[in-house]
């Protein structure tokens, strides 16, 4: 037996290179995943380039994870990790494969490890993968769970045949295996050894026909005792579609060529005519000019194509297929010869390209290059977090496939323009009276306005294909801000907005679950940058015109220059935190808007801009902005129908958030305890004992008006997802209904992306940021070897520390050790910088102190600057009944508030009271100072105070 593992190699070479309709699937007991996974990922899966990979024996728990150990090109791992220790199955699968797990229809009994997926043809045939373990031990139960089962199985997941892989240890029950086998007319096509003893432990069993299923032995699997076993299944995939990118060659354009095309123009012959012929021949022009002043070239390329793989690449692998070509009509020596020669010259260019790649990538990514845009963007992609992946066959309603781009993209476009609709668009608009006075009828702009706001374009922005670039409009901000403007003022004159402005090109983005479904996709839209440019023109007058009259709610924080979520949940969690240490209780209700900016009624929003004085040739210029607009999805260069768009404002765009605002702004009017960031609202409402009856008529009348402002206003709030908290130290929780359905109380409840428990402790929130910050330093921590000191530094502050700060004053006050969970992330993080060069230890502030310094800010705001938002957390200065020198040395000490708990004291508004006085006994005057000048001279007081205290503590 020794002998037949000897030749397993030659059995690789005598295999022949597989059909495009194959089915590549490896399956190996790998005897622990951390051990083998890069022998796994680089000589099993990368090598063979496999479809789909099963593994057993991981040896994982829940601590790993989901995303550890992801291929690039492949799914995250989809695992089942044994409770107690060993054991664990695992299955990933190329991104380009219509792959969905499927759920057992029949519940599982606990101790059986067992997986399975479906595999969609381009057919619309589908072939169960189901991946086992089965230990010697265990008996028969999964051998007899799988011969009882498996047509239930196939039935459920419309199926029409399966495969069943893994280490089933057959040869303990060599009875109920060949049972399985008759009973469900199967055949094992692993005739030849799988473990070092010489034993066959890991089968292939399917019903496919004979001719459709070859199995082969591959090496053992790192330090493993099992081979890995590839199974070639004729089964039809779709085949990867190529497509074709214009690369531009930016940093040899000749800006001073076309600047001085732009200035011999004859605009006049440009823009004439009506703003959608102005702007057609404007585009021309600009498109032309781009053309001729920026060198560029075409690419050939796919989405899967690795980032070595460049022009010089295609070229090789073009002349390989070429030779392969000319072989196969003429088998002679010289085209043999020529076919051996482009194979040779293939293999060297792309080995020269991996290295020369992967020489690039570390001098990009160390040294002065470290924070630039482009390094961002480098490492981004090798954590895998980039835009670029692939999108799957994506599954209809009906049952059938989309595999092309072109369908996947109509897909996609139909999907979303679905849910940009409103249940009775025709239905007229209720009527408002207007509130101000004065209104706002006509915008107009200059040559100076546009210049600076093109000349602080964003180069690098992604555009749609057949846009212009950013970086011609910036580069010649100077001669194009007089004809833009004219332009401008002719659309704004005229109330039009130019057809070509009104479509959005959506690159689809995967939010979470199954990527094989439409609906976990969610779109970024990507609009024409002049749209933007005038867009900007308009927000500004409008934005001017709601805060000169203060007509937008102070209650709503979203997308309003100054504010932000942090503000918003300060002032939650210090009006919460007061009222539970008064003894009152908090009713919280955290509502969910279904679509929101998707949904908006744009005839009602037509309304509602009268209303705030909007109206004139601004008004019908809103009105055709809304008007016939439509979207296309872009997948790999291959663009959907265009589908159109009855409502909704335009995401991605500047008017927008503003209109957002606009639209719920009367429902902030109405609900005098609702607070908001954009379209999450949340409701709240504190009482005592005595007043809970009234207070819970008060907070279901609320909801009641919530409701009825939605109907109105055709606004879907979903009840079933709407949330409901008590806050207090009993468990007494109104009852509320909201919508025609009875809210259930939560122990915990998220409210933009902080999580509140029914005592304010903020415990569960405070693990779990710790959780996730582990996450993030293990990603950060894989591609270490890259980066330098200073990377890994950056790295660390911009995507873990960022996450263990925000809105870290409203849960600031929880309790030590909770907090000292996120001080071992942050020392974690210092090792693993200190480790990567000469072990120097980096200048990291204590999280505890980079709060202090951010609640003092805030006090500083709050006091000296009076920002009108957070006057609610204003406190009076203290007075003293008898004068004393301390008093009269710093005036500007504030009142320290009773605190009837612990708890309560350590809140916001107590702790850094109590830090405000000591800070102004030692700067008494704090009047004039800039923002920035308090935080330095905070910053160097509290690192001052603390090695004091510090020392205090050690004599």
């Amino acid at each position: 037996m020794a002998s037949s593992m000897e030749q397993l190699p030659n059995t690789i070479q005598r295999c022949h290179k597989p059909p495009n309709s194959e089915l590549k699937i490896v399956s190996a007991n790998v005897r622990g995943f951390h051990t083998n996974i890069g022998e796994l990922t680089h000589s099993v899966i990368i090598k063979n380039n496999v479809d789909l990979v099963f593994v057993c024996e991981t040896f994982l728990d829940s601590k790993v994870p989901d995303n550890y150990a992801r291929v690039k090109g492949y799914s995250a791992w989809v695992r089942k990790d044994r409770s107690t220790q060993g054991g664990g199955v695992a299955f990933c699968y190329k991104e380009t494969v219509s792959a969905q797990v499927v759920e057992p229809p029949t519940p599982v009994p606990g101790e059986l490890e067992l997986l399975a997926l479906k595999i969609t043809d381009s057919n619309g045939k589908g072939l169960l993968c189901v991946g086992c373990y089965r230990p010697p031990s265990q008996g028969t139960v999964l051998l007899d769970y799988l011969s009882e089962n498996l047509d239930t199985f196939m039935t459920a997941s419309q199926c029409d045949s399966v495969v069943v892989i893994g280490d089933l240890n057959q040869h303990t029950v060599r009875d109920a295996f060949n049972s399985l086998l008759v009973v469900h007319d199967m055949h094992n096509y692993v005739t030849f050894p799988t473990h070092r003893s010489g034993s066959s432990l890991d089968p292939v069993v399917t019903d496919l026909p004979p001719h459709t299923v070859q199995c082969y032995p591959l090496d053992f699997v790192g330090t493993s005792d099992h081979v890995a076993v590839l199974t070639r299944i004729q089964f039809r995939t779709p085949r990867e579609e190529s497509f074709t990118r214009t690369l531009w060659r930016w940093e040899a354009a000749d800006w001073d060529a076309l600047r001085a095309a732009l200035k011999t123009t004859d605009w006049g012959a440009v823009l004439h005519g009506d703003a959608n012929q102005q702007v057609r021949r404007l585009t021309q022009l600009l498109h032309a000019l781009q053309a001729r002043w920026v060198p560029h070239s075409d690419h050939k390329t796919k989405a899967s194509d690795q980032p070595w793989f460049g022009p010089a690449c295609r070229a090789a692998s073009d002349a390989k297929h070429r030779a392969w070509r000319a072989l196969k009509r003429h088998p002679t020596a010289r085209n043999r010869l020529r076919h051996r020669e482009a194979t040779m010259h293939m293999n060297t260019m792309q080995t020269w390209a991996v290295e020369q790649w992967k020489a690039n990538l570390k001098s990009k990514l160390r040294g002065g290059q470290v924070g630039c845009k482009q390094w961002w963007s480098l490492v981004k992609d090798q954590q895998g977090e980039s835009r670029g992946t692939s999108i799957p066959a994506l599954h209809r309603a009906d049952g059938s496939i989309a595999h092309t781009a072109r369908d996947k993209a109509d897909l996609l476009a139909k999907h979303f323009a679905e849910k940009m609709c409103i249940p009775d668009p025709e239905r007229p608009s209720p009527l408002l009276p207007q509130i101000v006075k004065e209104t706002l009828e006509t915008v107009n702009t200059n040559e100076e306005e546009v210049k600076v706001i093109l000349a602080n374009l964003d180069e690098k922005k992604a555009v749609a294909p057949q846009d212009i670039s950013p970086r011609v409009l910036r580069q010649c901000a100077a001669e194009l801000a007089r004809p833009l403007a004219s332009l401008f003022n002719h659309c704004l004159s005229n109330a039009t907005w130019p057809e070509m402005w009104k479509g959005s090109s959506v690159v689809p983005l995967h939010k979470k679950n199954a990527k094989t479904e439409a609906k976990n996709y969610r779109p970024v839209s990507l609009l024409p940058v002049l749209s933007k440019v005038l867009e900007t023109v308009v927000a500004s007058r409008v934005t001017r015109h709601l805060e000169r009259h203060h007509l937008l709610s102070n209650r709503q924080f979203g997308f309003r220059q100054g504010r932000s979520a942090a503000d918003l949940h300060l002032l939650l969690s210090t009006e919460w935190s007061g009222a539970l240490d008064q003894g009152k209780t908090t009713a919280v209700v955290a509502l969910d808007i279904e679509g929101a900016f998707d949904k908006v009624w744009h005839a009602a929003l037509t309304t509602k801009l009268r209303a705030i004085g909007v109206d004139g040739a601004l008004l019908q210029l809103f009105e055709n902005y809304l008007r016939d607009r439509h979207l296309k999805v872009i997948i790999n260069g291959r663009e959907s129908n265009p589908q159109p768009i009855r409502a909704g404002v335009p995401q991605g765009s500047c008017l927008g958030p503003l209109l957002w605002n606009v639209y719920v702004n009367d429902l902030m009017h109405l609900v005098p305890t609702a607070k908001a960031f954009a379209d999450d609202i949340t409701l709240s409402h504190s009482y005592g004992l005595e007043e809970e009856a009234a207070a819970n008529h008060d907070i279901n009348a609320t909801l009641s008006r919530v409701a009825a402002w939605g109907r109105k206003w055709q606004v879907k709030f979903a009840a079933h997802k709407t949330q409901q908290l008590t806050i207090n130290r009993t468990s007494r929780a109104p009852r509320l209904t909201f919508n025609g359905e009875t809210l259930t109380p939560r122990d915990e409840v998220e409210v933009l992306g902080v999580t509140y428990d029914r005592k304010l402790t903020f415990r569960t929130h405070v693990e779990r940021l710790a959780r996730e910050a582990s996450g993030k330093l293990a990603s950060l921590r894989r591609i270490s070897y890259l980066l330098d000191a200073k990377g890994l530094e950056l790295l660390y502050k911009a995507q873990v520390r960022s996450s263990l700060e925000y809105a870290c004053l409203a849960w600031g006050g929880a309790a030590n050790k909770h907090l000292a969970l996120l001080d071992k992330v942050q020392d974690r993080a210092a090792r693993l910088i200190r480790n990567s060069e000469l072990g120097l230890q980096p200048a990291l502030h204590t999280l505890q102190h980079r709060r202090d310094v951010a609640g003092l800010t805030v006090m500083f705001k709050v006091q000296q600057q009076r920002v009108p938002h957070l006057q609610a957390l204003r406190q009076p200065a203290r007075h003293a009944e008898v004068t004393t020198r301390a008093v009269t040395r710093a005036p500007g000490e504030l009142h320290q508030p009773r605190c009837r708990t612990w708890h309560h004291q350590r809140q916001f508004v107590n702790t850094y009271i109590g830090w405000w006085n000591e800070f102004v006994t030692v700067q008494p005057s704090v009047e004039g100072w800039t923002r920035q000048q308090f935080k330095t001279a905070v910053n160097v007081w509290l690192q001052q105070t603390n090695r004091e205290r510090l020392s205090d503590r050690r004599h």
